[in-house]
């Protein structure tokens, strides 16, 4: 016998005789059997999962079984994007190539007139803004003002999200710039005829979204027109806007080309391609161009394009497509989540951040970065999309290169995804809506509800003029609308997705009948089911009304867990506050298929338990028959025994503890850190630190006390003894202290507390999940503080993901261990240290271009300097050979 089973007795045998015989495993493996017996009974018959099988194979005549190959998915979806891309380079290079033959033709005029230079200022007309064409200023003794030009056709763009003009193009001058300089007046007049390159590239493909021209004067020129944001209601109320400081416009003038992820107020994640443009203009006859940069030109890709090249409605919410770049960051993933649409910076989100990093996946990256195809199927972590559990999975990654371009692009499979349904219940709408009779069309409408549940439906692209929406019952009324009123074979729909819908549609109204012949179940509050086709149907209709889940099945967290777990998965409701607070707990089982030799998870069934009831069964189920001890089990509120339901994630599901009723879905952590602590220890749970690099904080608060300027350079040692440091500081500040003093004038002002609140910034947080260790069920143990001892006994409950725990209560034990937290929480990230001493692999360019035989550098090499004063210069040295002696003096003294 071990000693901690000898001490486990020795401590039970001392704690039964003052209050009772703590239970014995046997006892608490019997509570545990018939908690799981009643559970598991209770879910099957209110799910009716038996008979959704049935209904499956009864209407097996209206669907097929497809394998999904997943080299030939990749190629396809690969060369897809490879063309889409080529697209975008054809009509970015067609527009660096006719800006640079612009600018040759152009003719240099030193006296433009801005009165004769009609454009649309994008800033024209904006409350929030004031143009410079309002106030132009003198010149020559003459008043300049140029009239403003505001299209009349502005008109919302669904795909830009906005009020554009095809018609024109739109202006950007930053503020610190005058817009009736000779140089910003010649710049509008050659880059005015860009206006026809762009129109034509979107004529060409009417897909393209924003073509920008950046100008290395600063002025922005972009098509479509559309007016600039207004800012009345920003913080600072001041455009700060500047196309030069834009980090697609910095990595595209140091590039030959380049590409990198951006987020886009409007359209969200977009790629934007670059090519620079230079100056080509000869110095003279036979003498070679000086290769000045002109700006940048920038096209961008929406990553909801590439999206829709890469559909992934046929291997279910577990299988994606994902992209990497030679640097190995993601272009492309279902992880790629950033939570704002105001980031400054490029979007970089490496592979092995975005999922749980393992040596297979190193090797992975490794190689799709160098361009190979392959296949490699591994056992691997995988986060839940609500970021609160860790499973195990088997997925299959199949990779291959984007030609063309420098992505390469893979597909994640798990097993149960290699085949999948396609319904065969008619080649047009108006079959498939009619393969059941009227009933499939009649249980989606809202009026229907009563008869045939709560429904959604998930918001995907069926037809490309059917918008997703998600307002629910908005949309399913405009879909059923749709499939009503257009022809029967409309090309405008993919008629495989509106299919699956419908034929998921007519098999859960057959089951939904099912139910309502049970109904209703003790202990059930409402039963759902949820299908890969992208219908959800809740029962009873108020019931439904409360439904917290998306209408998309795919993102649904407890769905794509059913898939993954052969387990009846028990979630609990998020905690949030213990306030108002009425926790809840969904049970869900994926159903297996069996067709042929084949097996599919075509669906997902569940119910909402009654929290009240199964607390009462839960608390009869585990209590000693006959008992007259203080320790008789797991009575309401008992003050020896505190009894627990956890989950495999460490969240409370069930208490006998008053205290607690209202801690459903609270971390165990958080309420009994002792025994969490210990069940980390004993190997039940183990956790997973993983960082999420993007997150957003509130930034953090600058000490604002003192009363200097904001923009003040502090010199360091280095500068002062520098004297050439001191001639041109002396010029900059003098220059900076009269445009900021014209600028504003409340810039010499000390900083005070009320300045208004900023947004917040990007930031590391750093999370735990906890999930089971091992297969073993049963654990036991003991908690020991400076004045007593606890004892406690876990048992999992078999074919779930429950855990039951019985402890005695702390009886003046308080617990020392510090509180444990599963939510993210800010971080400084990983040590740099070790990620140095442990670079990822990157792919550096095929070429360096250091030199070009065509190129005059010689203005690179002038140089010109501020000759400081020669009696400055002196009685700065003198000053400093006074302050080192008088120094060396008074050490000598001392």
């Amino acid at each position: 016998m071990d000693y901690s089973l000898c001490l486990f007795l020795l401590l039970a045998t001392v704690s039964s005789e003052s209050s009772g015989q703590f239970p014995t495993s046997q006892m608490i493996k019997e509570w545990v059997d018939q908690m799981q017996k009643d559970l598991i009974a209770l879910t099957d018959t209110a799910t009716g999962m038996q008979d959704l099988i049935e209904i499956y194979h009864k209407h097996r005549k209206h669907f097929r079984v497809e394998s999904n190959n997943a080299q030939e998915l990749v190629a396809t979806a690969a060369g897809n994007i490879e063309r889409l891309l080529a697209n975008r380079s054809e009509a970015l290079k067609r527009l660096a190539t006719e800006a640079e033959k612009l600018q040759m033709q152009h003719v240099w005029q030193d006296d433009s007139d801005v009165e004769k230079i009609n454009y649309y200022n994008a800033k024209d007309g904006l409350s929030g803004i004031e143009s410079e064409s309002d106030t132009e200023g003198k010149k020559d003794g003459k008043e300049k003002k140029r009239i403003p030009y505001i299209p009349e056709d502005f008109s919302f763009d669904p795909d830009f999200k906005r009020d554009v003009s095809y018609n024109t193009t739109a202006v950007h001058i930053p503020t610190d710039i005058y817009e009736g300089s000779t140089i910003i007046l010649n710049e509008l007049n050659w880059t005015e005829a860009l206006e026809d390159v762009f129109r034509k590239n979107k004529e060409e493909d009417p897909s393209l979204l924003w073509q920008v021209f950046g100008s290395a004067t600063g002025l922005a020129r972009y098509f479509p027109a559309s007016p600039w944001m207004d800012l009345s209601k920003s913080q600072n109320k001041i455009d700060l806007y500047d196309v030069r400081r834009r980090p697609w416009y910095i990595q595209g003038a140091a590039s030959p080309k380049d590409m990198l992820i951006l987020v886009d107020a409007e359209l969200g994640l977009v790629i934007t391609g670059t090519l620079p443009v230079f100056n080509k203009t000869g110095i003279g006859s036979k003498k070679p161009q000086n290769q000045l940069i002109l700006g940048v030109m920038a096209i961008d890709v929406s990553l909801d394009d590439i999206r829709r090249l890469t559909p992934q409605y046929t291997f279910g919410p577990n299988g994606y497509y994902f992209a990497i770049d030679p640097n190995g960051y993601v272009l492309l993933h279902p992880n790629l989540n950033p939570q704002t649409a105001k980031f400054h910076e490029p979007v970089t989100l490496d592979f092995l951040d975005a999922e749980i990093e393992d040596d297979i996946k190193v090797q992975i990256r490794k190689q799709m970065i160098q361009g190979e195809t392959g296949s490699a199927t591994i056992s691997t972590l995988l986060k839940s999309t609500d970021k609160r559990y860790i499973d195990r999975g088997q997925r299959m990654y199949t990779f291959a290169p984007v030609k063309g371009t420098d992505y390469s692009l893979a597909l994640v499979l798990p097993e149960y995804s290699m085949h999948y349904i396609r319904a065969t219940i008619g080649d047009t709408i108006t079959q498939a809506k009619s393969f059941l009779g009227k009933n499939v069309s009649e249980s989606l409408m809202a009026d229907k509800f009563d008869e045939y549940g709560y429904t959604l439906i998930a918001p995907r692209d069926y037809c490309k003029d059917l918008k997703p929406d998600a307002n629910n019952t908005e949309f399913l009324k405009r879909f059923n609308d749709y499939i009503d009123r257009k022809t029967p074979n409309n090309p405008m729909c993919n008629v495989d997705l509106v299919n699956r819908l419908l034929l998921d549609a007519g098999i859960t109204s057959d089951l939904i009948k099912i139910w309502k012949e049970n109904d209703p179940i003790n202990g059930v509050m409402s039963r759902y089911v949820a299908t890969e086709g992208g219908i959800t149907r809740v029962y009873p209709t108020s019931n439904g009304l409360d439904w917290t889940g998306q209408a998309e099945t795919y993102d649904l967290s407890f769905y794509k867990r059913s898939l993954d777990n052969d387990l009846y998965i028990f979630t609990p409701t998020v905690f949030e506050n213990i306030s108002q607070y009425e926790g809840s707990v969904l049970v869900s089982k994926a159903v297996n298929l069996k067709i042929d030799d084949t097996t599919l998870k075509p669906a997902v069934v569940g119910v909402h338990l009654d929290i009240d009831m199964w607390r009462e069964i839960f608390s009869n189920t585990s209590q000693r028959k006959s008992c007259k001890d203080e320790l008789c089990g797991c009575t309401i509120g008992d003050k020896n025994l505190n009894c627990y339901i956890l989950d495999d994630g460490g969240f409370l599901v069930m208490t006998n503890q008053i205290d607690h009723f209202n801690e459903i879905g609270k971390f165990f952590g958080e309420i009994d850190p002792c025994i969490m602590r210990s069940l980390i220890n004993s190997s039940l749970y183990t956790n997973k630190s993983t960082y999420n690099y993007q997150s957003l904080c509130d930034p953090k608060k600058e000490d604002k006390t003192s009363a200097g300027l904001r923009s003040v350079y502090v010199p360091t040692i280095a500068d002062i003894l520098n004297l050439g440091w001191w001639a041109t500081a002396a010029a900059w500040s003098v220059m900076q202290q009269l445009v900021v003093s014209i600028t504003l004038p409340n810039f010499g002002e000390a900083a005070t507390d009320d300045a208004p609140d900023v947004e917040k910034e990007v930031c590391i947080k750093e999370e735990y999940q906890y999930y089971f260790e091992n297969d073993s069920l049963s654990f036991r143990g003991v908690i020991d503080t400076e004045k007593c001892s606890r004892l406690y006994h876990a048992e999992r409950l078999p074919k779930t993901n429950l855990v039951f725990i019985v402890a005695e209560t702390e009886h003046g034990c308080e617990c020392q261990e510090k509180i444990l937290k599963q939510e993210e929480q800010e971080s400084q990230g990983p040590d740099p240290c070790q990620l140095a001493s442990e670079p990822r692999y990157r792919k550096g360019p095929a070429a360096c271009f250091d030199n070009n035989s065509h190129e005059d550098n010689a203005d690179c090499g002038g140089v010109s300097g501020l000759t400081p004063s020669l009696w400055l210069v002196l009685s700065l040295q003198l000053l400093l050979v006074w302050v080192v002696t008088d120094t060396r003096h008074h050490a000598i003294l001392s």
